[in-house]
């Protein structure tokens, strides 16, 4: 049995599978499969050049789109295995890959920062696209900047409606809280609420960390109207300075 590492799984009206294989001159050839079968845990894979009339076959131990694993080879014949698919359809993976690590990346910075320029995001993804193929057919930076703003609308939480009093708001748990820091913690962001019967109703926002520095130092406090969100008259800031 021979096996060859390197393998993912991609999704394209069916599922296909592809591995990478050192070929002449540092070159590397693409080499596409689709499931035939599913048997005993083993899911079975065959070419997808079927014109070619190619009976190459393999198997994995999964088939979770993106996912890599171990490609099992039956014998030497189907390890050969090294035509190229179509142009066409290697063009079509080229982009498909290229998109579902654009949804990644989004999704990836939506967590951290949620105004991220769709230019630095797709500028993370671009080297996906390498065949002359895939670039002619690459969709155009309009279509995916819509694609990266659909992706960041679908992490939006769902807000609270606007408030009508003092009263009606209502902070959700995951505004109370900060975004998660380099150990993956969210850190109190809202540290005292007057209550919804205090008809001067007043939020304070902060963490721990950036009140120390408040102990020692010079603090410069000013308040501005021009922000203020509705219902509230001012937002007031505090500062360190910090030597």
């Amino acid at each position: 049995m021979n096996k060859l590492m390197n393998l993912t799984i991609l999704k394209l009206r069916a599922e296909k599978l592809h591995h990478l294989k050192e070929g002449i001159h540092n070159y590397v050839m693409t080499v596409f499969f689709r499931i035939a079968s599913e048997s005993s845990n083993n899911f079975n894979w065959r070419c997808i050049e079927t014109k070619l009339l190619c009976k190459a076959k393999c198997y994995t131990k999964g088939n979770t789109i993106s996912e890599e694993y171990t490609i099992y080879f039956h014998n030497n014949e189907d390890e050969q295995h090294n035509h190229a698919p179509h142009p066409t359809k290697l063009s079509l993976f080229e982009n498909k890959e290229k998109r579902r690590k654009l949804k990644e990346a989004t999704m990836t910075c939506s967590k951290i920062v949620s105004n991220v320029a769709p230019m630095q995001i797709l500028a993370s993804v671009i080297n996906e696209v390498k065949s002359p193929d895939a670039i002619a057919n690459m969709p155009t930076y309009d279509a995916d900047r819509q694609a990266i703003n659909r992706y960041k609308k679908s992490t939006r939480p769902n807000y609270p409606p606007e408030p009508h009093s003092l009263a009606d708001i209502t902070v959700p748990e995951f505004l109370t809280k900060t975004l998660e820091d380099s150990s993956g913690i969210c850190h109190q962001f809202l540290i005292y609420d007057s209550g919804k019967e205090d008809p001067r109703r007043f939020l304070v926002f902060g963490t721990l960390e950036n009140l120390k520095p408040m102990e020692n130092n010079n603090i410069f406090a000013d308040g501005t109207f021009s922000i203020s969100p509705t219902c509230f008259e001012q937002v007031y800031t505090i500062h360190a300075h910090i030597h």
